[in-house]
């Protein structure tokens, strides 16, 4: 259960980063 909120997080973070990124592209 633990791993699976520190997965949680992670994804949200490349997530935030991969938007960042198409702005950025953009």
């Amino acid at each position: 259960s633990r791993s699976y909120q520190a997965n949680i997080e992670v994804l949200n973070t490349v997530k935030s980063m991969m938007l960042k990124t198409l702005t950025l592209g953009q």
